[in-house]
């Protein structure tokens, strides 16, 4: 029993030690505890992907600039369709989506960090189940936009 023990202890402190970290726990550097985020649309789906991110990250997201709170920019986010393959008929059978976005970072008395973060994915689309491929163009988009906001977390982090 105290083998087992022993070994968990070591397992733990190893896992550790290597800076593991569960999926989508990011720790921020102390200069992103609060920040100020800038977007064109505050109602955009990405824009609430990515405040919902910051605050699970324990960033206070403030709403007026200060010498001491840096600026997150969300710029245009975009989505690309571009063919892979095709049916015998002529019409598409798979789809490379490509979703983008473009977000700065600003700090007093520092050049701005621009971003680029990119999710490509491939889309299967079989015209005679629409509408189920309508749902699953919805859910994929979503997972996209989580990934991009994962990348973004994961940039801020690293700084």
């Amino acid at each position: 029993m105290a083998i087992r023990s022993l070994l968990i202890t070591i397992s733990i402190l190893a896992i550790s030690a290597c800076g593991f970290q569960l999926k989508g726990s990011y720790t921020l550097p102390e200069q992103y505890q609060q920040i100020q985020l800038q977007v064109s649309d505050p109602y955009s789906a990405i824009t609430r992907d990515v405040t919902k991110r910051l605050k699970d990250g324990g960033v206070e997201i403030v709403s007026s600039q200060g010498e001491s709170h840096p600026t997150l920019v969300l710029g245009k986010d975009t989505l690309e369709r571009s063919n892979l393959s095709l049916y015998p008929d002529g019409q598409v059978a798979e789809y490379r989506l490509t979703y983008s976005l473009e977000a700065s970072v600003l700090e007093a008395n520092k050049p701005a960090r621009q971003l680029s973060l990119q999710v490509q994915r491939d889309y299967l689309d079989d015209p005679r189940q629409a509408l189920a491929k309508k749902r699953e163009m919805e859910v994929l988009l979503s997972e996209m936009r989580q990934q991009i906001s994962d990348q973004l977390m994961v940039q801020l982090a690293s700084q």
